[in-house]
């Protein structure tokens, strides 16, 4: 789903009348869909084809006379419609991701609009059957009419969420000012928060990361949420280990408590290698924490191959990594293997890795990727490709300072 879209869906959210939260018009479309029915096919000798749109727009609730009659020609069962419906599950779901197995489990043979909506929740944050997820996400654009603020605004952060899992951090950042207008929803909007500063360190985007990095803190700290400080604290470190000197560096960590040591080798890291150009130092920290998670990995192997040590490269390629990898990072190891084996690399680089944009919008790896890019072009003479790709890497270095906030 695109912006236009999405802003599209806002607006008709927010200049409905007051009747959502309703289950009844969202059953009785989905059974409809599922039939294959017609409007028409539906509503013949019932009631007007006018009045069933509007039930299924949850813009009236059929009346005693109708319901049954809809019920009986679509064969549903009354149970379904008698199912009451959950008041604060969201809130549940937001103390406690872990429950949601639970709700899942309840709602798996229901078709109302809000038992899809914890579906498709389930399998994007507990499941990650992306492939699930995105039918379900498609199936859900026809239903928003029904939800609750609070559920609206959980179906955007969840929209986030899904982009943050696909790298499509840009997409995060240019949705944000449009979900700001459920001011209501605090903790879900601090939620929203979270992940959007997190995508301006993705893509780099430093300056709009100063902006609401200290109100973020500052708000989580209110809801104790401290794992959530522990990683921003950890994101901003290491933005700011690129620039820092060594000595301002070591001030800011000795700031830490002991619970917060854990990025330690990271930050210095990225000191070193951004900042001191040490490579060998880097490697040498990065080595260390490679099997912690995706990110440190693929960033031993970026380093690695910098200071050209295929042997070592080769050696942790050997074994599969214990974590999901990103697509992007997948592209990468791809090419590593190939580089290291001597095969040939300019079709895969044309295939792969010029199409960068729709990998990933993560700025370390944008850069690495359309560096090794260039780097064959010249290499094969191919001074018109390495044109264009550098004209296109610029796009991107200045689509890092745009300020949206």
């Amino acid at each position: 789903m695109n912006l236009t879209r999405i802003r599209k869906i806002i607006n008709e959210y927010q200049n409905m009348l007051d009747q959502k939260d309703r289950t009844i018009g969202s059953i009785i479309k989905h059974y409809r869909k599922e039939r294959n029915y017609t409007l028409d096919d539906t509503s013949n000798g019932i009631c007007s084809i006018s009045y069933l749109c509007k039930v299924e727009k949850n813009q009236l609730i059929p009346s005693d006379i109708i319901l049954p009659k809809l019920i009986k020609r679509l064969k549903i069962n009354e149970e379904e419609i008698n199912t009451n419906k959950k008041s604060d599950w969201v809130k549940e779901v937001l103390k406690d991701y872990n429950i949601l197995k639970k709700m899942y489990n309840s709602v798996f043979y229901l078709k109302d609009y809000q038992s899809k909506l914890i579906k498709y929740t389930y399998n994007l944050l507990i499941k990650n059957d992306m492939i699930a997820a995105h039918k379900e996400y498609i199936d859900l654009t026809e239903y928003y009419t029904y939800f609750t603020e609070e559920e609206m605004c959980f179906y955007l952060y969840l929209i986030m969420i899904n982009y943050y899992k696909k790298e499509q951090y840009s997409e995060i950042i240019n949705m944000y000012k449009d979900v700001l207008i459920f001011n209501e929803q605090r903790e879900l909007q601090l939620k929203i928060k979270v992940i959007v500063l997190k995508s301006f360190y993705k893509c780099e985007r430093y300056s709009e990361a100063n902006i609401m990095y200290e109100k973020v803190i500052s708000d989580l700290l209110n809801y104790n949420m401290f794992e959530e400080i522990i990683k921003l604290r950890s994101y901003d470190l290491a933005a700011k280990a690129k620039e820092l000197e060594t000595e301002v560096l070591i001030e800011h960590l000795n700031l830490l408590n002991n619970t917060e040591k854990m990025s330690f080798e990271y930050i210095w890291f990225v000191h070193y290698f951004y900042k001191k150009n040490d490579y060998e130092k880097a490697v040498e920290l990065i080595l260390k924490i490679k099997d912690l998670n995706a990110h440190y990995y693929i960033m031993c192997l970026i380093a690695l191959d910098i200071t050209k040590k295929g042997h070592e490269i080769v050696k942790i390629l050997s074994s599969k990594p214990n974590f999901d990898m990103p697509n992007s990072y997948k592209v990468i190891i791809n090419y590593l293997k190939k580089k290291y084996s001597n095969e040939r690399l300019f079709s895969f680089i044309k295939e792969e890795i010029v199409i960068a944009k729709f990998l990933t919008d993560e700025a370390i790896i944008i850069d690495y990727l359309f560096n090794e890019a260039c780097e064959l072009y010249k290499s094969e003479h191919y001074y018109k490709g390495t044109v264009s790709l550098l004209e296109k890497h610029n796009r991107f270095l200045k689509q890092r300072n745009k300020n949206v906030i």
